[in-house]
């Protein structure tokens, strides 16, 4: 049984059971319980169920994980969690390294797993170019790899 809490006034109870129903109707509704997890144990179920992981990039992820995301982050609830506070350990935390971009990703990819697992309604993850951060950019790389091709083909042709 769900209690949408204790209100002095009969309106504000109503009030809160309108927008409840119009959630459900519309199914954007979140469980509050169900967002009073902490990310670390969230994140520690997530890598455990992800057995599709090489080796590597399952150590990577711990390593990331442990030395990057848990200590800023791990202790805050899934609802307990904000844009501006993820902004702010990207930030502060991180500045704009590859290893910045690599755990910004991560973070978003267990968080979207957390909105497909019914615990947030959307991503927290909202850092302009966040994912992105650092000198060795990686969707930059596969541009810069084709025209470097296009360019042994136009002097192939050329010649």
């Amino acid at each position: 049984m769900y209690s949408a809490g204790a209100y002095k006034f009969k309106a504000d109870a109503l009030a809160c059971l309108a927008t409840i129903e119009s959630d459900l109707r519309r199914g954007v509704w979140i469980d509050p319980r169900a967002g009073r997890m902490t990310l670390r144990v969230y994140a520690k179920e997530w890598l455990d169920q992800r057995n599709d992981l090489a080796f590597r990039t399952n150590e990577l992820y711990t390593y990331l994980l442990e030395s990057h995301i848990m200590p800023s982050l791990g202790n805050a609830t899934l609802i307990g969690l904000a844009p501006s506070k993820i902004r702010s350990w990207h930030a502060v935390s991180l500045g704009s390294s590859s290893t910045a971009a690599k755990a910004y990703r991560l973070l978003s990819a267990i968080l979207r797993t957390a909105v497909t697992d019914g615990l947030l309604v959307s991503s927290l993850c909202k850092v302009a170019g966040g994912e992105w951060s650092g000198p060795q950019a990686a969707r930059w790389r596969p541009f810069a790899r084709l025209k470097a091709l296009e360019a042994a083909m136009q002097n192939i042709f050329v010649s």
